[in-house]
């Protein structure tokens, strides 16, 4: 069993291929019991961690290295030489069964490792089919995210294209508030003046009709002066008012009481004379007198 037989690496130096020439010198056995040349175990073990042949759990460190001995040449005279052909014939023969089972053993050992080889193979395949189908469901949803971005992308470029109206036009409002600032900038030194021109003839003004309004409070303060003393003798003259209408009442009252004195004196001289005028003509006798006064009335 070489390097190549094992197929744990190619051969790629001469010192490699030299080495795999004496590695049949150099050999070792596994803790199964399985002997290999140490060359071939060692690196068989080192990726494999296992039996070449039955798979038993193998490290470099539970090799065990064997030492072969040397078989000494026995030395027969030159007139054996039908025995030594014989004995070499024999020699060859066994040598060459020898090779044959060897070379049997090694091609099972590598049926063995291709077997093994292939299980592992079909193993990553099945793995690899079902990381494939998962990939594949793992590509379907992310086919499925991707449309749900591509729907927000396009309402993100709408509200991109939104924003960017509505920013064009902030820009040009923010344009012309600068060109109006300058403009009142620019005007300014102008319309303060203005105003300071205004201001002064405001004070002006300001000033005339704070006069005109103390003037006016003087004048409204004598007029209500005049007025309280105006209207103090209009309540000393309807008092003198009321008293000469009482006194007037007074008098009327005297006046009227006069009259009807005068005219009860006139009625009863009148009555008197009209009695005595028609007592004999008209009145009968044993009439009743008391309608005279109303015959006069």
């Amino acid at each position: 069993i070489c390097i190549e037989n094992l197929i744990t690496a190619p051969l790629k130096s001469e010192d490699e291929i030299e080495s795999n020439k004496k590695c049949k010198l150099d050999v070792s056995t596994a803790p199964c019991g399985h002997v290999f040349h140490t060359a071939c175990l060692s690196q068989w073990v080192h990726h494999h961690h296992h039996c070449p042949q039955c798979r038993h759990p193998t490290s470099v460190t539970s090799m065990i290295k064997l030492y072969l001995s040397e078989e000494q040449e026995v030395k027969t005279p030159r007139g054996g030489l039908n025995s030594k052909l014989v004995e070499g014939a024999a020699s060859l023969e066994q040598t060459t069964q020898g090779e044959y089972h060897t070379e049997a053993e090694d091609h099972k050992v590598i049926q063995d490792v291709l077997q093994c080889q292939l299980e592992d193979l079909e193993s990553h395949l099945q793995r690899a089919r079902k990381s494939l189908n998962l990939m594949e469901d793992q590509l379907q949803e992310r086919v499925i995210e991707l449309s749900a971005l591509e729907i927000k992308l396009i309402r993100g470029q709408d509200r991109e294209e939104s924003l960017h109206q509505t920013i064009h036009q902030r820009d040009a409002r923010i344009r012309e508030l600068e060109l109006k600032e300058t403009t009142i900038k620019n005007n300014w030194d102008e319309e303060k003046k203005n105003l300071g021109s205004q201001c002064a003839l405001l004070t002006k003004r300001n000033s005339e009709l704070l006069q005109k309004i103390y003037k006016f409070r003087e004048d409204e303060r004598r007029k209500d002066l005049d007025l309280r003393g105006q209207t103090q003798n209009i309540e000393y003259l309807t008092v003198k008012n009321a008293q000469s209408e009482s006194d007037l009442q007074s008098k009327n009252d005297i006046i009227i009481e006069l009259q009807t004195q005068l005219e009860n004196s006139h009625r009863f001289e009148s009555y008197s004379v009209y009695e005595s005028v028609d007592r004999d003509q008209t009145q009968p006798k044993g009439s009743c007198w008391s309608n005279c006064c109303r015959c006069v009335k």
